[in-house]
């Protein structure tokens, strides 16, 4: 019932909006009115008066990510990093995205119910929970032809069949696993959040419990700005590790610079487990710290990395928000070559993880 009820209100906004923000008179009343209620003390109100002053109030789209998004200066790798990487670039179904968050920050009353019903909810359940209800949140890391491009890439040939089976960890409402599906027989996700799981369950994925997976063995696992949002991220990289068929792949992405954190609730905490401080100087070397100090200890051998922009969709302040992502594949193997030098810089592993 809220779920129809929801989507009513997003169309009934949408088309009242278009009507609205089209004629430059109203919108301008309407924020004015707005404000005068507010008297610009909230967030809402400040970004509804510069929305309603800016020139391009009625263009409020930022344009897509530029190439340098995409690019890295790779002298800074080692070597074997350096023979791995692999550019992507801005393609038709990132602009897709960035077009379809345009329409949404753009629609003024779509944004107006969106942060009061933010308001009135998060008090109670997480944002992600919310995002669930209201179908917001959607993510964007790349298309399918760049997943295409990175698992030949890493020596797959997806484009003479498909794979095995697929475990999306932490699934979100899975618009990023939709993008994985052509590549496998079957998919099964978890998540955290009851609503997104909900809408996993609507969309016709598997979604199995986030603590037990059961004794199934995948081929290949992806996860995806997660362990960086986890309680215990070496705890899941371990699971993860054994959940693998021998020689399965992992696809995973993660957000340079760090900033763990967990949501719980309405709060956000701090993790049970730390990640190795791999915040640099750079984007490339908090890659080649977290490649060294954390994944191939925990017993993966890297295949392939990109840089790509993380984007989720905005709000009345911006069309979308843009982090730096590294977006890699890594093979489980039972040893790993290369054992850098620990330091107290950067902490250390638990013995569990190494293999």
């Amino acid at each position: 019932f809220f779920s129809k009820l929801f989507a009513l209100c997003r169309r009934l906004c949408a088309r009242v909006a278009s009507y609205c923000l089209h004629t430059r008179n109203i919108f301008i009343a309407a924020c004015g009115l707005i404000l005068r209620i507010m008297h610009l003390r909230t967030p809402l109100a400040r970004n509804l008066y510069r929305h309603a002053q800016s020139v391009n109030a009625f263009d409020p789209c930022s344009p897509p990510p530029s190439d340098e998004a995409y690019q890295c200066n790779v002298e800074r790798f080692n070597d074997r990093l350096r023979e791995r990487w692999f550019p992507l670039s801005c393609d038709e179904a990132c602009q897709e995205f960035v077009q379809e968050s345009c329409n949404e920050s753009g629609s003024l009353l779509l944004q107006i119910v969106y942060s009061v019903l933010m308001a009135l909810l998060t008090p109670f359940m997480s944002r992600t929970t919310v995002n669930g209800l209201l179908g917001r949140g959607s993510m964007y890391i790349c298309s399918t032809n760049q997943i295409s491009a990175l698992l030949h890439r890493s020596g797959l040939p997806v484009n003479q069949r498909k794979l095995g089976n697929l475990l999306d960890v932490g699934a979100g409402d899975g618009e990023v696993t939709k993008r994985l599906l052509p590549f496998f027989h079957h998919t099964y996700a978890t998540e955290q959040s009851p609503t997104m799981r909900w809408r996993l369950k609507r969309a016709g994925f598997t979604v199995l419990d986030e603590d037990n997976w059961g004794n199934r063995k995948f081929d290949t696992i992806s996860c995806l700005n997660v362990l960086d949002r986890c309680q215990r991220p070496h705890s899941l990289l371990h699971k993860i590790k054994n959940s693998l068929s021998p020689g399965g792949l992992l696809i995973l992405g993660m957000v340079f610079p760090l900033a763990q954190c967990v949501e719980k609730g309405s709060r956000m905490v701090e993790p049970l487990e730390r990640l190795p401080a791999c915040n640099k100087e750079s984007w490339e070397h908090n890659v080649q710290c977290m490649v060294d100090e954390f994944l191939e200890p925990a017993g993966f051998e890297l295949k392939t990395v990109s840089r790509v922009p993380y984007l989720s969709k905005g709000d009345t302040t911006l069309s979308y928000y843009q982090l730096d992502e590294a977006l890699m594949v890594l093979q489980a193997v039972d040893s790993y070559v290369h054992c850098p030098t620990r330091n107290a810089t950067h902490g250390t592993t638990p013995q569990s993880l190494y293999v």
